[in-house]
């Protein structure tokens, strides 16, 4: 799936500091990686083999601030 995206525009909203959900769980797959090694492969979901650091596809700053 690709979703095409501007800088600046509002993907979603979590919950605020008065709800019971506040936090944001974010994954991020690329395809393009080699699979990770796991001690136990057979137990992984198969789409967790190439799960990549959400943080690295934001700019160095953001990141940080994330």
């Amino acid at each position: 799936m690709s979703v095409d995206v501007v800088a600046g525009e509002v993907l979603g909203t979590v919950g605020g500091l008065d709800t019971t959900n506040t936090q944001l769980d974010m994954w991020a797959y690329d395809n393009e990686m080699a699979p990770l090694a796991f001690a136990n492969s057979a137990a992984q979901p198969s789409d967790a083999m190439q799960v990549a650091c959400s943080l690295d596809w934001f700019t160095e700053d953001l990141s940080q601030f994330l």
